[in-house]
């Protein structure tokens, strides 16, 4: 082992050699005292230009020194010596004889005492180098992975090949591989990894440096998933639209960017493409239906393209359909007319598409005209009959070739309709016919419509067959027909009989004929008395419900209650003798015989049946000795004697003691003449 003093004094000694061989005493003189310091690693090289011409050149990376560095290089052959100094980079170009060894000397701040200095020594025809590739890029797909490299033009001709080394990010071993094998290798399509790349050795090419290193991200295998697809109000143009799409991708994979496609979904070119980095995107189009892709893409790999259709607008047929018209000639011709009033001023070419109905590939043809607001076309296709066909016309502001230059808001649509080549009536009917609302006279039938693909015409409206029918089969009534418009799915039937039972079917009919009736129905009405009663009913329960807190109101202030003196102090001050003896002689009668000829009548005479029961409890108002919260109110009890009973009242002495009013008071009570009841039976 060689140690550091003697390599230095070594070094020294060669270089000290090679400026006296050169008779560069004065370079010698200069930099002997600059130490020799390894980190340099000059290193001289030829390789070829783009322009195909050999270039020599000297590269070196700085020392430890002071932050501001210059250099000073030297470069030998034989007896020549060539000095270039105040360098500021970190490489040189240089000019050699390529038969002669060369030696190469580089000083870093040769005017400082600290300076530092490195030495190359080489043969020129093996220092001939080839690459790294001009270009490279890589490709991930299902684990597999690929790399294309590009190469000077000037270095084709000696590369032979090349060689690829990787290893997953964070490991230390490298994995090799040539051209054709990489393409087999199974990567871990989650994890990263690092990449290199050279040519291999030949002798043309006998240096190949290894590349830079590529950092190759993870596989992206995750479609982007559409968020939403949404018109965008466009105050400006009403004949385009403004669509918004926004997409997200799955948390894990983090694109680089996305790429958009957008294309007519006709099949007319172009194929607009573009870039971002946002995922959401507005489109200026027309109402033509159009296709967009949507993939996720990084450096290495793409995702799974996510695919949307962009269908034509909707109620496409209702904008102003007066402004255009077409007329069929055949099945291979049809002209088509348009409102010229200010339209030709502002443009001259237009487009015309065709289809059936909701079929998004649509035949198209891009025109010319600056004269006339019509145009007749000739198919090569021929239209089929009974098949509805949109047509549509759009306007292009490129005067040229009339056809799109791209997609991205350039058209506008001026007008679309539905036309029929051939007619033809309806092939199915209504269905799901219910009805509901049935009185004695009148019902309200309801349908489903007729699909529009059985249709086969302009639906101009729905016909309405019924007629009475009956158990018995001698009863033959004639059949009666309602018509309603195309764009009504109920009809209310009048002026029917009560309680009776019809049959009812339904068709539709176009400028071609009636259509196939539907499957027969059946209704009855309601009997008239049964409706009577019903309204009846209805009636008497609203009044009750409204009636009854009337009667109440009108109770409680006509006729307010009348409080019942039986619980009032001052009628209990009353004998009640005379109660007990009448109850005794009732008991009686019970038992006995009695004679409807020996009942007395007694007239305009107050008779003491039972004096408490006779009068009203007295309000609060009325006695001050009645406690709260203990009114209550009794039925004033009648006692009827059946049959011949003998009743003997004694006649109260005054009439005055007879209290005609509920009410009395203690005053009052005090001041009646004392009377008494003696019940006498005959028998």
């Amino acid at each position: 082992m060689v140690s550091s003093g003697s390599l230095w004094s070594f070094t020294l000694l060669n270089f000290l050699t090679l400026c006296i061989i050169v008779n560069c005493s004065t370079c010698c003189l200069n930099y002997q005292h600059c130490e020799f310091h390894p980190g340099h690693k000059l290193d001289c090289f030829s390789r070829w230009k783009v322009t195909g011409v050999k270039e020599w050149r000297c590269e070196w990376q700085p020392g430890i020194g002071a932050s501001k560095k210059t250099y000073t290089l030297i470069t030998q052959q034989g007896k020549s010596c060539k000095y270039n100094g105040n360098i500021t980079g970190h490489y040189e170009k240089i000019q050699i004889f390529q038969s002669k060894n060369m030696n190469a000397t580089i000083v870093e701040n040769p005017e400082s005492q600290n300076c530092t200095m490195a030495i190359f020594n080489g043969t020129p025809k093996n220092l001939i180098r080839c690459g790294p590739p001009a270009t490279s890029s890589f490709e991930r797909h299902s684990g597999m992975f690929g790399v294309k490299v590009t190469w000077l033009m000037s270095e084709k001709e000696s590369i032979q090949g090349y060689t690829v080394r990787y290893k997953a990010a964070g490991e230390s071993l490298w994995k090799m591989a040539d051209e054709n094998s990489i393409r087999e290798a199974r990567l871990n399509s989650n994890l990263s990894y690092e990449v290199q790349i050279k040519c291999t050795n030949n002798s043309k090419c006998p240096q190949c440096p290894w590349s830079d290193p590529y950092i190759i991200p993870p596989e992206l295998k995750t479609q982007p998933v559409l968020i939403s697809v949404k018109k965008v109000e466009n105050p400006v143009a009403k004949d385009s639209r403004l669509v918004s799409l926004t997409w997200k991708t799955v948390e894990v994979e983090r694109p680089d960017g996305y790429t958009v496609s957008i294309q007519k979904a006709s099949g007319e070119e172009p194929s607009e493409s573009f870039n971002t980095t946002d995922s959401e995107i507005t489109l200026h189009l027309s109402c033509s239906a159009y296709t967009v892709n949507i993939n996720a893409f990084n450096n290495v790999s793409a995702s799974p393209a996510l695919n949307r259709t962009i269908e034509t607008c909707d109620g496409i047929t209702n904008m102003d359909a007066a402004r255009l018209n077409i007329t069929v000639h055949s099945n291979t011709s049809f002209t088509v007319y348009w409102d010229k009033y200010g339209l030709l001023d502002k443009y001259v070419c237009y487009s015309v598409e065709w289809s059936q109905k909701n079929q998004l590939r649509a035949a198209y043809l891009s025109f010319f005209e600056d004269k006339e607001s019509q145009r007749t076309f000739h198919l090569t296709e021929a239209l089929e009959p009974y098949k509805r066909y949109t047509l549509s016309l759009h306007t292009r502001p490129n005067k040229e070739t009339c056809n799109l230059k791209r997609i991205n808001g350039t058209e506008s649509t001026f007008g679309s309709v539905y036309f029929y080549f051939v007619e033809g009536s309806p092939i199915s009917a209504p269905t799901n016919i219910s009805y509901y609302n049935v009185t004695s006279s009148s019902i309200v039938l309801q349908w489903s419509p007729i699909p529009e693909e059985d249709l086969r015409g302009f639906l101009l409206g729905y016909n309405i067959y019924y007629k009475e029918y009956s158990n018995s089969r001698d009863t033959d009534t004639a059949e009666k027909v309602v018509s309603v418009d195309a764009d009504l799915t109920r009809c209310v039937i009048k002026d029917l009989k009560s309680g009776m039972g019809y049959q009812v079917e339904i068709s539709g009919f176009t400028r071609a004929g009636i259509g196939v009736r539907s499957i027969t129905g059946s209704f009855q009405t309601y009997k008239v008395k049964d409706s009577v009663i019903i309204v009846v009913f209805v009636t008497a329960l609203i009044l009750l419900i409204v009636a009854c807190p009337v009667l109440k109101r009108t109770k409680a202030i006509l006729w307010p209650s009348i409080p019942n003196p039986e619980h009032s102090n001052a009628i209990q001050k009353i004998e009640k003798s005379c109660e007990i003896e009448l109850l005794d002689s009732l008991q009686t009668l019970k038992v006995e015989e009695w004679h409807t000829s020996s009942l007395q009548m007694i007239e305009e005479s107050a008779v003491c049946v039972s004096l408490p029961k006779l009068f009203s409890v007295l309000t609060k108002e009325d006695s001050g000795l009645m406690e709260p919260e203990k009114v209550q109110e009794d039925t004033v009890t009648d006692i009827i004697l059946d049959q011949s009973a003998h009743l003997e009242m004694t006649e109260l002495p005054n009439t005055q003691t007879a209290f005609t009013c509920g009410y009395t008071t203690l005053q009052m009570f005090q001041q009646t003449v004392t009377f008494q009841c003696s019940p006498t039976i005959n028998q």
